[in-house]
Order: C-alpha cells, then sequence, then structure tokens
C-alpha cells in the first residue's frame, strides 16, 4: 500500500481501470485499461498518489458529482491541489445537498484523519465558489451545532463576499 494514503484514485471504484469497484484488485489493468476518472473525464497519471473527496472511504453512499478538487500527494501524506473542482450548477446544487445532510456525510468519512476532511471539502468549496444559497443552510446548521468554527468561518466568509 502506498504511504500516501489507501483514499487514492488506484483504489476508487470511479477509476475506470477498476471497474466499478473499491479497492486494489484493478481487473482493468490486465485489459490494457488506463486509469482514468470517470466521473471528472480525467486521466491519472499515479493513481496511488492522486485523490479526491469522492473516493468510497470519503463517501460510501457515493456521489457522482465532482466534490472538491483532484490532490497530488507524496509517500508524507503531503497533498496539493492538482485541479480545481469544475464550477457548474450540478456541482453546486450538489455541494448544497451535502451540506444540508453534512451531519450524515461526515459521519460517514472514514478517512477523516486525512487532510482535508470530506466536510472540510464541502464547506471550502462553498466557500470558494461564493454560494449565497448555502447561507440560509449554514444558519439553520448553526442553530442546532452553534460552537461548530468551519460553519462559523464559512457563513462569515460567504456573507462577506455577498454584501460587496
Amino acid at each position: 500500500m502506498p504511504n500516501g494514503g489507501s483514499d487514492c484514485c488506484g483504489t476508487c471504484w470511479y477509476n475506470l481501470v477498476n471497474e466499478g469497484e473499491a479497492g486494489y484488485e484493478r481487473p482493468g489493468v490486465g485489459k490494457g485499461v488506463k486509469d482514468h476518472c470517470e466521473i471528472r473525464g480525467l486521466a491519472i497519471e499515479s493513481p496511488f498518489y492522486t485523490y479526491c473527496a469522492n473516493h468510497p472511504h470519503h463517501m460510501p453512499d457515493g456521489g457522482r458529482v465532482p466534490v472538491g478538487p483532484v490532490f497530488t500527494g507524496d509517500s508524507n501524506g503531503n497533498r496539493q491541489v492538482w485541479v480545481e473542482s469544475p464550477d457548474t450548477e450540478e456541482v453546486r446544487l450538489a455541494l448544497l445537498d451535502l451540506l444540508d445532510g453534512i451531519a450524515h456525510v461526515a459521519a460517514l468519512d472514514r478517512y477523516p484523519f486525512a487532510s482535508p476532511s470530506i466536510a472540510q471539502i464541502l464547506v471550502g468549496q462553498l466557500i470558494v465558489f461564493q454560494e449565497q444559497r448555502a447561507v440560509p443552510i449554514l444558519r439553520r446548521l448553526l442553530e442546532r451545532w452553534p460552537d461548530l468554527e468551519l460553519l462559523q468561518e464559512a457563513l462569515t466568509q460567504i456573507n462577506s463576499e455577498g454584501e460587496d
């Protein structure tokens, strides 16, 4: 197993090499199938050191809409953005839906110690997009969990841009 983490494209069910299954079997390798993310339309050069939030360790319920950027990493576990998230209405609506159920989404993240977590990626992407439709959802979530700094920060950052 690579030291970069098992939540990599090499083990993801959205990598065409894996033929819809998560894990290390990679049945498409012997058939000449190349590492390629089917939901992002992205050729993956280094599948065991490439990552995104759609991996089944982060989203075991699935999610065919790209969530957040794609990261590359190294054997020390360092990760940096390689490809930014697509910005489409479909992506934005999926992010809003995930935000609305963030407690469920975060609870299913089986790799929360990876940097960043699914919740951080989700909320961070809404900040990058300055998605104003997230504001009422954030306010409602903060009524339930007023001490969640991640949500407070998102509300502050999205509101500050929306007031200009």
